[in-house]
């Protein structure tokens, strides 16, 4: 048997995953309260709650393009083998790079067979804004750990230094003339 002499935690994908309690109970509360209702809803535009299915619109609103500090839920399929891994990988890092509060939400196996009438990703963020029903965030939120990077703690979004210098000297082009 072989052993890793050195352990990377950026690949050590199954623990950047966050545990959910009772998974149950929040695969019931996601269907009744949020995913039966967008079933039933023709277009995007009359969606009751903020929310986004498309990776690049979850990423863009992770890496703050939106300009909102809400806390967010991101519930991801990620044990089902029809989401790309390539996908996975990036998720739980973004998550907590982003600078409004995340709670990663990982569903159970063959969740996406349900969320493929909702998302072709298997993935759902929603806005936890006065829209959305208190008792349903509180209880996400008493079920699953928070995301914990231990080895980014010291690097969580410090302001760059750049220095710029104003100059009169002409560029000279480094081809040599003959």
């Amino acid at each position: 048997m072989y052993k890793p002499v050195l352990d990377n935690p950026f690949t050590n994908e199954a623990h950047m995953w966050p545990r959910v309690h009772d998974q149950p109970l929040i695969w019931q509360l996601l269907q009744s309260s949020i995913i039966n209702k967008l079933v039933h809803i023709q277009s995007k535009e009359n969606y009751p709650w903020e929310l986004y299915t498309d990776f690049n619109e979850i990423v863009q609103y992770l890496s703050g393009a939106h300009g909102n500090s809400d806390p967010v839920c991101l519930f991801v399929c990620n044990k089902d083998p029809d989401v790309p891994l390539v996908l996975l990988q990036q998720i739980p890092l973004l998550c907590y790079m982003a600078p409004m509060t995340v709670k990663l939400v990982q569903l159970p196996k063959s969740a996406m067979d349900t969320f493929k009438s909702v998302s072709k990703y298997g993935m759902l963020l929603l806005r936890c804004d006065d829209r959305v029903d208190k008792k349903f965030v509180s209880q996400i939120q008493k079920n699953v750990d928070l995301l914990q990077f231990p080895w980014l703690n010291a690097i969580k979004y410090r302001p760059t230094s750049v220095k710029l210098l104003k100059t009169t000297v002409p560029i000279v082009s480094k081809k040599r003339q003959k």
